[in-house]
Order: structure tokens, then C-alpha cells, then sequence
């Protein structure tokens, strides 16, 4: 058998899951101090079910699970998984813990770790058979005293199950011998109380005979009565018959009118039900009536608008024509004016270029009058041609003025509109903000509330994962030690179902209250292990059990041998706590023998109580420290220095997994809560979120609004800044052109003072004259085309706003004939439903008219109903009070029958006699009175006296036993005696031999041997070492040096580990001490033992590794995380 592989998923420091296959043979796993290989040892160890926490180097259960690190974060659950090979047989064991608990898996199936010893029996990995050696365990073995040295090597061999069955026989042959000295005692007092009880066993004789002539004389009594009653009632019967016939009648008749009632009453219902649906139709109608009205009146406020809308586009398309076809006349009338002043300007033209021509030939004395009055002319032309240019550029600065007025109060209307839009914006990021703040303050609550869940979930997840490892240590104590080995032992075969019945201990009969324990344990003593059954056939099967197995001896009780032996009443008093079967809660299938067993003990409260009540009491009493007072006499008491005893373990693994369960049952509802916190939490946060991101938007918009507002002001500031200057520039202009034409004025006084020659003057003025009509034709030129321009434009605008003016009215046509179709369905279902609305209220009005005619027959109806009631309820009294005297005649005569009928049957042919009933009382009150006479009868010591005939009867029986079972147990001690010496001293003869041969092959040579203590008893003598080192004389092995006790230590642990045939060793740093002398012989001694058996050894020294076959390596990768890392021993090597 070997270890094919072992899988580690997030143990300890082993973050994530690591597969690790071994060898058949030497296995190496490698790596500096701290990296965590010893942490491999403590999973395979865990994995077969220790749970010792110093054995796993841990102080709580949660640290086997991984703790994170840097890069890893923290596992919430480990798993450890071994997988075992032996000769093609193959088994696997998986055990996991997270933060509900612990699971055991073997072969896939769950199991409890308590049921995990047989799994481990089968692949020989029980106790330390599979001898694991951490560190530091070397040195424990040299130091170990010789008794601790020979109970390791008892356990190695399978010897410890004697020394349990040896221990256990003696535990229970002591309690037979208590129990065989309990039977003595309890014989002679129920003897003596058979003794005690004689004079009034006499008096109850004779009591009884009076009792028995008593009887007699009252069946004949009860017999006379009870026939006069028969008589009575027949009478009264007979009577009862002729009013039951006329109330049938009666009856008949009120049934007739109340079923005609009824049907009326079921028309008036259906009317009523059918106005209720008519009604209800009518209320779901009238909102759908209203709602259709509504959505007229909608649409007509709509049509009337669009309508609206619809003339204003119509006035406004007539105002833009009549403007249009003004400008278009006033642009045809400006071209034709304009063609008029380019003929006259070109006529003009020609004429002054005539004169000129005529002119040019004058002589040159009249040159410089002519450059005078040109320069004259050009210069009052020029100052006129500026005055006009001013006039016009005043006029254009007008026009651009009125044109600018027009965009600065569509520019104010747009401002004063966004001055309102910022308004209300701001309003509703306020209310946004306000909102806001209300959601981060619930977002806030939420997230506490889920801390605060989160918080207790892990408050109880501790004291889930404290209570499950008290409970886990409490199992441990249990399946250590609970009950004795052949106790334990018919409780496997019945749970492995090999024995077919069914049984339980005594101990499992009942449940307690924790005080209560310890002084049941004082009382019950061994019964507390007694096995309970239903009959003596399974009391045998099991018996053959432990005969087949040589389990031992165990008591059963069958049910059918059981007796209740309740004396009766507590006894009342001060410290009293009653009887123990009251103050316990049995299982209702083992009730009867839980009477047996404390059906007569009583439980006080102290010793003082419990002496009172024992000098009076014939049964046993026992205190709450565990005093108990035996009927005998006898007082036992005091306190064992052991620990809790079966029931106390009992209760305390009950309160244990009670309070377990109470905090899974907190767990769940506080996840629930937890859940629904962080739902909350994350709904506040999606809210929160949203109500950000509105709120956000909303600030976008209202910052959109503030810059749009702000530019919109800016502008207007530049237009009326613009318009502003505009008029002054316009002022300028027209001053300018003024001053202009004063200075053409001053230049033509001038021209006109310039003298002309006798000859030309007529010429000269009339080239002047036309020189100036061509410059005054000009500037009128200049502007008419000016004003074509501006026509132009003006038409060309005009046509534009037209076209957007025919656009709008066609989607108001449009949009008035969508309206005009709504309208027309509305108008159509308003129709349908106000048609079904007159139709359910006729509906109503003809229900109305039926419903009043219904009422008048009912009226009727009732009337005679009424009547017919009257006539049976009279009948019916008379029934009843002769129903009611036939009652009180039959109660008393089944009150006679109930108290008498079972003691004194009656005859069928009963006859009374010629004996009166007063003359039979008297005789009763006669006998009544002798019976009297006798005084206070003890009636119970006829019963009593049977009982303790039985009793000792039943007692001598269980004396046999006893002494039966007592012989048995003295010889399987000797027994035991004998087999476990034999197998103790040929195992340590075998071991010295091979000891003394490891050990001179470390040492190369000396001599060392195992010496069994002298002058000891059996079963305490311990094994000491005597070694001798080459050249030394022999020595103790205290006596020896460091190195030396290593090595010795070494051989004897191998030594041990052959003779018992161990299928593998598991070695953690044992190498570490040695030089590397002693280093190279143990190397070379593990390698020759893997031929044999699996090892796997834990090492950092290098002549340990040079002879692994499989090598792997461990590495600290980051603080907390360790790795492993697959080494080629041939590569390495």
C-alpha cells in the first residue's frame, strides 16, 4: 500500500490547488526553512482525521485555510484530498472545511470522522502505525519516559486494544462487584420488609372479604334500580312518539312556506346580484364616457388653436403679398426712372462733349478763366457729390437703425424668455440637489445597515466555526471514551447493520438538565451503559455477538422484564425535587425501561434533605452533588478526578449543537437581512446614481442656459452700443453733408463772379449749365439705383418669408386634418359608449319595476311563514321538554349503567324479587359500617407482598448473572494477560534484534538493546535503552550526546517501523541535526527502506535529496504563498 498522489487546495500557506503524485519508493519534498513543507505533513495528517490542534500546529480551525497574500487573495474553504493504491485496489479520502463546518468524504461518500477508524484499519493507517515523525519529534522520542516508550510501541503493535480490554474488564468487573454487593443489600431489605408488612397483610385479608360481600349487595341494588328506570322510560318514550308524528307535520308545513321564501329570497339575490353587474358595468362605463369626453374637449382646444394658428398665417401670408406686390411696383417703377436718368445722363453727355469741341479751339487767353471755373465747377460738383454721399450714408445708418430696433426687441423678448427658462432651471436643480441630498443620507443608511449585517454575519460565523470545534473536541472525548468497548461494539454491528436489532444505551434513554447530570451518573453507575431491547431474543443475539467477537461483557434490559417500581407521591418538603423519572424527558420508545431504572429514585437538593428522608424512605435518594442513600442503608459519595461522564458529554454535545444550530438559524436570517441590505443599498445607489446623473444634466443645462444667456446679453449690449454710435455717426453725416453744401454754395458765388468774354459767354454757360444737369443727373442716378437695390432685397426677402409662411399653413391644413379624423373616432366612440350607458340604465329601471313586485309576494310569503314557524316552535317546545325528561331519565339511568354495569352486569331477564330497595341500601350501609369499623386498612400490602415475592424472585436471577459475568471477566483478563505478554515480548525481542543492527550500521559498530523494566507488574513495566557507542561503555541513552541520541533515536524508530510492517513513513527534517558523517549512513538507510515501503521525507540536506526518486520542491514565491515545483532528480542530480 502507498500514497499515489495528494492533492492540497488552499491549505495553509498553499494558495489555490496543488497536485502532488508520489512514488511507490523515496520521495523527496525540498526547500528552505519557512517555505511551509512541514505544512504537507499537517495536511496528511488532517486529511486522516486529526484534528488536535497542536498536532496541526494551529490555534483555531480556520487557520488550515489559505490566509492570502500579496498577489492571492483569501480563500474562503480548503480541501485535502488522498488518493491510496495498493495492488490495484484503490481508496480515497477527502476531508473539507469552510466557514459552516468541517466534511469528511471516503470512496465519495460523506462520513463522520468518529466512523473513519474502519477505513483506516483496512488500508493500515490507524494509529501511528503509518509512523508520521515531524519535527521535533526525534527529540520527543529521546526524552520520552520508559513507560511512554513501551505505550508507543503497544500502540505501534495493536497491543493497546488489549490494554483497553484489559482496562475495560477491570472497570467492569469492579462495578459487577458493586453490583453483586447492591443486590445483597437490596435482597435482605425487601425480605425484611416482607417481615414488617405481616400483621398488615392480616387486616387487608379481612378488609377484602367485607369488600367483596359489599359488592354483591350493591350489584343487586344497581340491579332493581336500573329496572325501574327501563320502566320510566318507556312510558315517557311512548308520549314522546305522538308529538314527534304532529311536529313532522308541522314541520312539513313551515318547510313548504320557508322553501317558497327561500326561492323568493334567491330571485331578490339574483336581481341583487344582476343589479350589482348592471352597476358595476355602469361605473366602468361612465370613466370610459368621461375619459372620450375628455379627449373631445382635448382635441377641440387643439383644433381651436391650430385654427388660430391657421388665420394668423393666413393674415400674415395677405400682409406679406400686399407688401410684396408693393415692393415689385415700386422696383418696376425705380427701373424705369433709373432707365430715364441713363438716357438723359448719356444726352447730357454728348452735348457738353460738343461744346467742349466747339470751346477748345478759343485761344489760350481764356485758358486759366476756364481752369478757374473748372476747378470751380469740380469742386462744387465734388461737395455736392459728398453732401449727397453723407445724405445717403445718414439714410443707410437709418434704415440699418430701424432694421437693428427689430433684432434688439426680438433680442429682449429671447433674453427675458431665457432669463425665465434660467429661473425655473435653477429652481429644479435646487429641487435636484434637495433630492440628492436625501438620497446620499439613505444610500449612507443602507451602507451602515449592511456593515452592521455584515458585521453580526461575521460575529456569528465565529461562534459557529468556536462551536463547531468545542463540538468536534467534545466528539473526540466522546469516541475516545464514552462507553466500554463491548458496548461500543454492538452499536457498530447495529449501525454497519450485522445485528439485526435495535438497542441504544441506557445514557440515550432519556435527556436531562445539565445540573441533573452528575448525580444520575452517581447513581446509575454502570446501568447508564446498559444496552436496552425489546425482548430477551435480542438480548441473546446480541450476547452471541460479543461471544463470537470476545467483545466482553455488556447488561442488556429487555423491555418486557421492566417494571415501574414508582412508590407513589413525592414526599413534600423544603429541598424535595421530586422523582428523577419526572425530572428527566425518556424517550417514549424506552419508557418503560427508564421507569425501571428511576421510576423510585428520588432527587433532593442536599445531603442534610437526603439523611432526613433515608431514615423513613424504602427507596433510593440522591442528592444533586451525587450523594445517593440506598434503601439498604448504605451512602456513597464524593468526586472522581476523570472528566465529564456519558451524560454530562451528552449534554454538554446537545447544548453544543443546539446552540450550533440556533447560530446557523441566526446565520441564514442575518444573510437574508444582509442581502436585502445590499439590495438597498444597491437600489439607493442606483437611485443616487440617476439622481447625479439628472442632476448633473440639469446643471448642464442650466450652465447651457447661463452661457447662451450671457452671450445673448452681450449682444444685445453690442447692438444697443452699435445703435448708439450709429446715431451719432448719423448726426455727423448729416452736419457734414450741410457744411458741404454751404461750401458748393460759396464755390458757385465764385463761378458766378469769374468774368466771361463777349463772345463765348452763352456757350460757356450753357457748357457749365449742362456739366451741372449731367452731375445733378448723376447723383440722382447713383441713388435711384440705390433705391433698386434695396427694392430688390426687400422683394427678395419678402419672398422668402412667403414661402415660410405657405409652409406653416400647409402643416397647420395638415395637422387640422389629422385632428379632424381623431375628432371623428372620438365623436364615434363617445357615441358607442353613451348608447351603452342608456342601455344598462334601462336595464337597471326594468330590474327596478320586477324587483318592487317581488317584494309585495314576498311580504306574503312571510306572513304565512311566520305563522307556520309559530305552530312548530310550539310543537317544538313540547318535543323538547318531553325529549329533555327522557334525557334526564336516560342520563340517570346511564349514570347507573356507567358506575355499575362493568363491576355487576345486568341479566337480560332480570325479575325483580320480593327484597325492597331500602332494604338492600341497609344492608350496604351495614357491611359499609363493619368495613369501617376496621379502622385505617393497609390494602397496598397484599400488593406489596406479591411485588416483593416477585421481586426477589427476579433479584436472585440477576445475582446469578452477575456472578456469572464476574467469572467471565476474570478469565479474559488472564487471557489478555497472557496474549499480550506474548505479543509484547516477541515484538521487542524482534525489534532489539534489528535495533542493535540499524544501530551499529549508523555508528559503525557498538551495540544497542531495548531492556523491559524488572520487578514491574505486566502491563506497567517500561521498555528502557541501553546503548553503547563504539568505544564507550555502555549508557542510557540520557546519557548519551546530542548526536548520538539522534541516531539512536533513528534506529529505534525504523527498527520499530519493520518489525510492524508499516506500509509508509512520512519523516519531517529528522535529518536536520545530523553532521554530514552520520548524514551520508542515514541517507543511504532511508534509501534501502524505500525499497520496502513509501517514504516521504521533508529535508534541506543535500545527501537526503542525492537518493530521492521523485523530488519536489517548495518555494515561498511571496510572503504567505507557497509554491510547488517539480525537480528532475536526474537533471538535479
Amino acid at each position: 500500500m502507498f500514497i499515489e498522489r495528494l492533492t492540497l487546495k488552499n491549505f495553509k500557506s498553499f494558495g489555490g490547488t496543488h497536485e502532488l503524485p508520489f512514488a511507490p519508493g523515496f520521495t523527496a519534498i525540498v526547500g528552505p526553512n519557512g517555505s511551509g513543507k512541514s505544512n504537507i505533513l499537517d495536511g496528511l495528517r488532517w486529511v486522516l482525521g486529526e484534528s488536535g490542534a497542536a498536532r496541526l500546529r494551529i490555534t483555531r480551525q480556520s487557520d488550515l485555510i489559505f490566509q492570502g497574500s500579496a498577489g492571492l487573495s483569501e480563500a474562503a474553504e480548503t480541501d485535502v484530498t488522498l488518493d491510496l493504491n495498493d495492488g490495484g485496489a484503490h481508496g480515497s479520502l477527502r476531508r473539507h472545511l469552510d466557514a459552516s463546518g468541517g466534511t469528511l468524504y471516503v470512496n465519495g461518500a460523506r462520513m463522520r470522522i468518529q466512523d473513519l477508524t474502519q477505513f483506516k484499519q483496512q488500508w493500515r493507517l490507524e494509529g501511528d502505525r503509518s509512523a508520521f515523525i515531524g519535527q521535533g519529534e526525534v527529540g520527543a522520542a529521546v526524552l520520552q519516559k520508559p513507560f511512554q516508550r513501551r505505550l508507543q510501541l503497544e500502540e505501534l503493535f495493536g497491543i493497546d486494544l488489549y490494554r483497553k480490554k484489559r482496562d475495560g474488564a477491570l472497570d467492569e468487573l469492579k462495578q459487577s462487584g458493586d453490583e453483586l454487593l447492591r443486590l445483597h443489600t437490596l435482597m435482605g431489605e425487601l425480605r425484611a420488609r416482607r417481615e414488617e408488612i405481616a400483621p398488615d397483610l392480616q387486616n387487608a385479608r379481612k378488609a377484602k372479604d367485607y369488600q367483596e360481600r359489599l359488592e354483591d349487595l350493591r350489584r343487586v341494588l344497581y340491579h332493581y334500580r336500573r329496572c325501574s328506570e327501563e320502566t320510566r322510560l318507556e312510558t315517557l318514550d311512548r308520549k314522546h312518539e305522538e308529538t314527534g308524528s304532529r311536529l313532522e307535520s308541522a314541520e312539513r308545513w313551515a318547510s313548504l312556506w320557508k322553501n317558497a321564501l327561500e326561492r323568493l329570497r334567491a330571485q331578490g339575490s339574483e336581481y341583487a346580484r344582476r343589479r350589482g353587474e348592471l352597476n358595476d358595468e355602469l361605473e366602468e362605463l361612465t370613466p370610459r364616457l368621461d375619459d372620450a369626453l375628455r379627449r373631445e374637449m382635448a382635441l377641440n382646444a387643439e383644433k381651436s388653436e391650430s385654427e388660430f394658428a391657421a388665420r394668423r398665417a393666413s393674415e400674415e401670408r395677405d400682409r406679406l403679398e400686399g407688401q410684396l406686390k408693393k415692393e415689385e411696383t415700386l422696383r418696376s417703377e425705380l427701373a424705369v426712372q433709373a432707365g430715364r436718368l441713363t438716357q438723359e445722363a448719356s444726352s447730357l453727355d454728348v452735348q457738353i462733349h460738343d461744346l467742349e469741341d466747339r470751346l477748345s479751339s478759343r485761344d489760350a487767353a481764356l485758358e486759366e478763366t476756364r481752369r478757374k471755373r473748372q476747378e470751380l465747377l469740380e469742386r462744387e460738383a465734388g461737395l455736392l457729390e459728398e453732401a449727397r454721399q453723407m445724405d445717403a450714408r445718414a439714410e443707410t445708418l437709418g434704415l440699418q437703425s430701424r432694421e437693428r430696433s427689430a433684432v434688439l426687441d426680438d433680442l429682449r423678448a429671447k433674453r427675458d424668455g431665457m432669463v425665465s427658462k434660467m429661473t425655473e432651471s435653477d429652481e429644479a436643480l435646487e429641487a435636484l440637489e434637495d433630492a440628492l441630498e436625501q438620497l446620499e443620507k439613505k444610500r449612507g443608511e443602507a451602507a451602515a445597515r449592511s456593515q452592521e449585517m455584515a458585521i453580526r454575519a461575521q460575529s456569528v460565523r465565529r461562534s459557529i466555526a468556536k462551536g463547531e470545534a468545542e463540538l468536534d473536541s467534545l466528539l473526540q472525548r466522546a469516541e475516545a471514551g464514552l462507553y466500554p468497548r463491548p458496548v461500543q461494539m454492538v452499536l457498530s454491528a447495529v449501525k454497519l447493520g450485522r445485528l439485526k436489532i435495535e438497542t441504544i444505551p441506557a445514557v440515550e434513554g432519556f435527556s436531562c438538565d445539565g445540573s441533573l447530570a452528575p448525580c444520575l451518573e452517581a447513581y446509575l453507575g454502570g446501568r447508564q451503559y446498559w444496552l436496552l431491547v425489546d425482548t430477551m431474543a435480542q438480548a441473546r443475539v446480541g450476547i452471541d455477538l460479543l461471544k463470537e467477537r470476545s467483545g466482553g461483557r455488556a447488561t442488556f434490559l429487555p423491555l418486557e422484564r421492566c417494571r415501574s417500581p414508582r412508590p407513589g407521591k413525592a414526599p413534600a418538603g423544603s429541598g424535595v425535587l421530586g422523582w428523577a423519572i419526572d425530572l428527566v424527558a425518556p424517550d417514549p420508545r424506552w419508557l418503560p425501561a427508564m421507569e425501571h431504572l428511576l421510576g423510585d429514585l428520588l432527587v433532593v437538593k442536599d445531603y442534610d434533605t437526603g439523611a432526613r428522608l433515608a431514615a423513613t424512605a424504602r427507596y433510593p435518594i440522591v442528592t444533586v452533588d451525587g450523594e445517593v442513600f440506598s434503601p439498604s442503608g448504605t451512602v456513597s459519595g464524593g468526586k472522581n478526578a476523570r472528566s465529564a461522564g456519558a451524560i454530562t458529554l451528552r449534554n454538554m454535545i446537545d447544548e453544543t449543537e443546539k446552540r450550533i444550530a440556533a447560530d446557523k438559524k441566526a446565520q441564514a436570517e442575518i444573510a437574508k437581512a444582509l442581502e436585502a441590505a445590499e439590495r438597498a443599498e444597491a437600489k439607493a445607489g442606483e437611485a443616487l446614481e440617476k439622481q447625479r446623473a439628472a442632476a448633473s444634466e440639469q446643471k448642464s443645462q442650466t450652465e447651457a442656459l447661463r452661457r447662451a444667456l450671457r452671450e445673448q446679453t452681450e449682444e444685445l449690449n453690442a447692438l444697443l452700443q452699435e445703435d448708439s454710435n450709429s446715431a451719432q455717426r448719423i448726426d455727423h453725416c448729416r452736419a457734414e453733408a450741410k457744411k458741404m453744401r454751404e461750401s458748393a454754395s460759396q464755390a458757385r458765388a465764385e463761378i458766378d463772379a469769374l468774368p466771361l468774354s463777349a463772345g463765348d459767354d452763352a456757350e460757356s454757360a450753357r457748357l457749365a449749365e449742362l456739366r451741372t444737369q449731367s452731375l445733378l443727373v448723376g447723383e440722382r442716378l447713383t441713388a435711384k439705383k440705390g433705391e433698386l437695390e434695396k427694392s430688390v432685397r426687400a422683394v427678395s426677402d419678402l419672398r422668402r418669408a412667403l414661402s415660410a409662411n405657405t409652409e406653416e399653413s400647409r402643416r397647420i391644413v395638415q395637422k387640422l386634418a389629422e385632428l379632424a379624423g381623431r375628432q371623428e373616432a372620438v365623436l364615434k366612440e363617445k357615441g358607442e359608449r353613451e348608447a351603452e350607458k342608456r342601455a344598462v340604465q334601462d336595464q337597471i329601471s326594468e330590474l327596478d319595476k320586477h324587483n318592487a313586485d317581488a317584494a309585495r309576494r314576498m311580504e306574503r310569503q312571510l306572513l304565512r311563514s311566520q305563522r307556520a314557524q309559530t305552530t312548530f316552535d310550539s310543537l317544538t317546545r313540547d318535543e323538547l321538554m318531553a325529549r329533555n325528561e327522557i334525557e334526564k331519565v336516560r342520563e340517570r339511568l346511564g349514570s347507573l349503567i356507567a358506575d355499575n354495569e362493568e363491576k355487576y352486569p345486568y341479566p337480560a331477564d332480570f325479575v325483580p324479587g320480593d327484597e325492597s330497595a331500602d332494604k338492600l341500601e341497609n344492608s350496604c350501609r351495614y357491611v359499609e359500617r363493619s368495613l369501617k369499623d376496621l379502622g385505617d386498612v393497609n390494602m397496598g400490602a397484599l400488593s406489596e407482598d406479591q411485588s416483593l415475592s416477585e421481586r426477589l424472585e427476579f433479584l436472585d436471577g440477576q445475582l446469578k448473572d452477575v456472578q456469572h459475568g464476574m467469572d467471565e471477566l476474570r478469565a479474559l483478563i488472564a487471557n489478555t494477560d497472557k496474549q499480550a505478554g506474548t505479543m509484547f515480548n516477541g515484538a521487542l525481542v524482534k525489534i532489539d534484534r534489528r535495533f542493535d543492527e540499524l544501530f551499529q550500521r549508523l555508528f559503525g559498530g557498538g551495540e544497542a538493546h531495548l531492556k523491559a523494566q524488572e520487578d514491574m507488574d505486566l502491563w506497567e513495566a517500561g521498555v528502557e535503552i541501553v546503548a553503547r557507542p563504539p568505544g564507550k561503555k555502555p549508557l542510557f541513552l540520557a546519557q548519551l550526546s546530542g548526536g548520538e541520541q539522534s541516531l539512536t533515536a533513528l534506529s529505534l524508530l525504523f527498527a520499530s517501523m519493520e518489525v510492524a510492517k508499516v506500509p509508509l513513513a512520512v519523516l519531517d527534517e529528522v535529518d536536520a541535526a545530523l553532521d554530514e558523517a552520520n548524514l551520508t549512513r542515514f541517507a543511504q538507510m532511508v534509501a534501502d527502506y524505500s525499497k520496502n515501503l513509501q517514504v516521504i521525507a521533508m529535508t534541506h540536506r543535500r545527501q537526503t535529496m542525492e537518493h530521492a526518486e521523485v523530488m519536489y520542491g517548495v518555494t515561498m514565491s511571496e510572503p504567505g504563498l507557497s509554491q510547488i515545483v517539480s525537480v528532475k532528480v536526474d537533471q538535479w542530480n
